[in-house]
C-alpha cells in the first residue's frame, strides 16, 4: 500500500504500534516548540507594541505651548519649567528658521528653504533662556511606557547660536527623569557630544543652526544605537548602553542667550515619534504564525 498521506491521515497497517507513538510524540514536541515560540515572542512586544507621534502644528497648541499641553497621542503632557515666561526665559511656538542667521539658506549644515524643522503652518516648540537662566520641557511616554528592544524614538532639534560656556541639551530620561543619553552642543566648542552609561564622547557633527534628527534605537533592555544626521544628510552613528530604561525625554536650554539673548539664541524641537522597527513588526508575525501553526496541528 502507498504510504503517501492523504487528508492528514496515516496509513496505519504501513506503521508499528511503536512508530506510531514515536510520531505523536515528535507532533507534540513541535506543538510545544512552536507554542514557546510564538508566546516568547508576543510576551517580547508587550513592550514593544505602542507608539506615539506629535509635532508643534497639532490643534492642541493653537493657543501656545504651555504646561500640560498635550496634542499627538502616545506621550503624557509636557511639563515646562520654569513657568509663566519672562524676558529671560518661556516656551512658545514659533518658526524654528528665525534662530541663528535668521535665515534659511542652509549654509551650516542644511539645505536652502527646507523650513529647517517647523511642520505645517512654520510651526516648531522654541525655548529661550538668558541673563543665567535654565528653561526646559519634558515629556514621558504615556502609560508608563518605556523604550523597548526594536523600537526608535526620534526628534528633530535645531539650535541657534550658543554664547561660550552655556548649552543646549537633548536628553532621554530614566522614570525619575534623570537623564540616562544626553545630546549636547557647547558654546565655543566645535561639535555635538553625547554622554551615556559608559562617558561622553564627541560625534563629529559640527554646529548647525539648520536642525537635525537625533533617532534612538534600543537594542537591548540598556542597550542601543544611535544616529545623528544633519539637514544636508551628514550623519554619525554609534551604538552604547544606559543605566535604567527610558521613560521619556526632555530638551533643555541653558542660557545659551547669555547677557545678549534674542531669537538668534532660541532652540527648538519638533517631529517627535516611537515607532516599533520593522524588524519587530516580522518577529511579531512569527510569534503570530507559530501559535496558528500550533493551533492548526492540533
Amino acid at each position: 500500500m502507498n504510504a503517501f498521506l492523504t487528508s492528514g491521515k496515516i496509513p496505519v497497517d504501513n506503521f508499528s504500534l511503536q512508530e506510531i507513538r514515536k510520531l505523536h510524540m515528535k507532533i507534540s514536541a513541535l506543538r510545544l516548540l512552536a507554542l514557546s515560540i510564538g508566546y516568547l515572542v508576543l510576551g517580547s512586544l508587550r513592550v514593544a507594541a505602542w507608539t506615539a507621534t506629535d509635532s508643534a502644528s497639532d490643534p492642541a497648541y493653537s493657543g501656545g505651548w504651555t504646561n500640560g499641553s498635550n496634542g499627538g497621542s502616545g506621550f503624557d503632557g509636557w511639563q515646562l519649567d520654569p513657568t509663566p515666561p519672562t524676558n529671560s526665559y518661556g516656551h512658545f511656538i514659533g518658526s524654528s528658521i528665525n534662530n541663528g542667521n535668521g535665515l534659511d539658506d542652509g549654509v551650516t549644515g542644511g539645505v536652502a528653504s527646507d523650513g529647517d524643522i517647523d511642520s505645517a503652518g512654520s510651526a516648531a516648540w522654541g525655548i529661550y533662556a538668558n541673563n543665567g537662566y535654565v528653561a526646559l520641557g519634558v515629556r514621558m511616554f504615556a502609560g508608563g511606557n518605556f523604550l523597548g528592544a526594536g523600537q526608535t524614538f526620534s526628534a528633530d532639534l535645531d539650535n541657534g547660536w550658543i554664547v561660550d560656556g552655556a548649552q543646549v541639551t537633548l536628553a532621554l530620561l530614566s522614570i525619575s527623569q534623570s537623564p540616562m543619553l544626553q545630546l549636547f552642543f557647547i558654546g565655543g566648542t566645535n561639535e555635538y557630544q553625547y554622554t551615556d552609561a559608559t562617558g561622553t564622547y564627541y560625534t563629529g557633527i559640527p554646529f548647525s543652526d539648520e536642525g537635525l534628527n537625533f533617532a534612538v534605537t534600543m537594542t537591548g533592555p540598556l542597550a542601543y544605537t544611535a544616529t545623528l544626521t544633519l539637514r544636508n544628510g551628514t550623519t554619525t552613528n554609534w551604538s552604547g548602553s544606559v543605566n535604567q530604561q527610558l521613560y521619556g525625554f526632555g530638551v533643555q536650554n541653558n542660557n545659551a542667550g547669555g547677557t545678549v539673548g534674542g531669537s538668534a539664541y532660541d532652540v527648538f524641537i519638533n517631529n517627535i515619534s516611537v515607532v516599533p522597527e520593522p524588524s519587530t513588526l516580522a518577529l511579531g508575525a512569527l510569534g503570530l504564525l507559530a501559535l496558528t501553526v500550533c493551533r492548526r496541528a492540533r
